[in-house]
């Protein structure tokens, strides 16, 4: 990742978006903010749940379309012919069901582009609301869902329509490889392919996980929200990998599983899933953000070609300002206690330009009388001590050979 953090802070450089919250050192370590957040925001990480499924019902027709057409098929189908009762005898029907399933994957999966772009907006507000409750350590305004949708809705359908699209190219040629199999092609050819278009799509998986990430954070073009969420796939390959796996496991849960887990799933999606899977992500590229691209870190560098010398004095340089601070103007010189009626003119709601007056008169006077307090009073044992101990500590500093920096003008008195 080091070889690429260059490049990255280069390209992400002055590309913040402008009245975003800053990301700080947090005190306690990422998976402990992560519990914490979902522990302590549960109800309302529920709501912003809610907002997600709404957004997704789609999606969840779509699955429920899909899977009452395959077993509808197989019941009705004439793939038991030949048995004497029901269906008459058909020749040739090697591929039948592999093909009605293409057919089926062909209509859903090219519906799940519109769909997906539809759980793109609650996905964009969603994913801007998480990382707002990462870098603030769980402060929530709900307000951040409408502006997250609003700034952040392109980048985030760029990266699920690169998904998306991939997914319908995957998954029409798995269909179409396996009714090709049927009708005599040779099977490690289908596997082949098959482990291939997988892992390309578990690769762009990622990339558009890594796009979603840097569009709620950062300002960019398409091609460079591209290209850069590939350089980040590539420089923080296996945790992104783990992350990834760790966010999708209750979506794969609820995809493949059967019985018990299946129920298990529906309940968990239904109360907190989709926000636990966006914030789990987006707690994860923070991280990485944290960690490699924030602009102090790159700040803070001292150049390689800096002279000693020169660190020496600006280190003198520091400490002689930072003594001169501590000596304290509300111990090294008298301060006049208030007393009653002597308090500064208050302007009144309705005023002229005369209680303005009035307030300069006012100030001026108080100030002469601090003034006048404090030479009275600036001989006595515990003022004189103070000062003259600092006046000594300072002597003491090491001379630079340059001009002693001058007393803040507030010590002066």
């Amino acid at each position: 990742m080091k070889r690429q953090e260059g490049k990255l802070s280069e390209t992400l450089k002055d590309t913040q978006r402008e009245g975003e919250p800053l990301s700080k050192a947090h005190a306690v370590g990422r998976f402990s903010l992560f519990g914490a957040i979902l522990k302590g925001r549960f109800g309302r990480l529920m709501l912003v749940n809610s907002i997600l499924l709404l957004s997704a019902l789609p999606l969840i027709l779509l699955l429920m379309y899909r899977y009452l057409a395959i077993d509808a098929s197989e019941l009705t189908g004439p793939y038991g012919a030949g048995l004497g009762v029901g269906y008459p005898v058909l020749p040739q029907i090697p591929g039948l069901l592999e093909y009605n399933i293409f057919r089926s994957d062909l209509f859903f999966f090219g519906m799940i582009i519109p769909a997906a772009a539809i759980f793109a907006v609650g996905l964009s507000g969603a994913a801007y609301l998480c990382c707002n409750l990462i870098k603030t350590e769980g402060v929530y305004h709900f307000s951040d869902l409408k502006r997250g949708i609003s700034q952040n809705f392109f980048p985030v359908l760029s990266g699920v329509l690169l998904f998306t699209f991939l997914l319908f190219f995957v998954r029409t040629t798995h269909t179409v490889l396996d009714w090709q199999v049927t009708m005599g092609t040779a099977q490690w050819v289908a596997i082949l392919v098959k482990v291939f278009i997988y892992l390309l799509l578990s690769i762009v998986l990622m990339v558009a996980l890594w796009m979603i990430s840097l569009g709620v954070g950062y300002k960019l073009g398409l091609w460079k929200l591209f290209k850069n969420a590939v350089v980040l796939t590539v420089g923080t390959f296996p945790q992104t990998v783990f992350f990834a796996a760790l966010a999708g496991a209750p979506v794969l849960l609820l995809l493949l599983g059967k019985g018990f887990f299946f129920v298990i799933a529906i309940v968990f999606f239904s109360l907190i899933g989709f926000s636990f899977c966006v914030l789990l992500w987006m707690s994860y590229s923070q991280w990485v953000f944290d960690k490699y691209l924030i602009p102090e870190r790159q700040e803070q560098k001292v150049p390689k070609n800096a002279q000693p010398k020169e660190r020496a004095l600006t280190k003198e340089e520091l400490i002689r300002v930072a003594t001169a601070y501590e000596r304290s103007v509300l111990i090294s010189r008298p301060i006049e206690p208030i007393e009653e009626g002597k308090e500064p003119y208050e302007i009144p709601e309705a005023y002229s330009r005369a209680d303005i007056l009035k307030i300069a008169e006012s100030r001026v006077s108080l100030l002469a009388e601090a003034d006048r307090y404090a030479g009275e009073h600036l001989s006595e044992s515990r003022y004189a001590e103070f000062n003259r101990k600092w006046e000594e500590r300072e002597q003491a500093l090491p001379q630079t050979g340059k001009k002693q920096t001058k007393r803040p003008k507030m010590l002066k008195r």
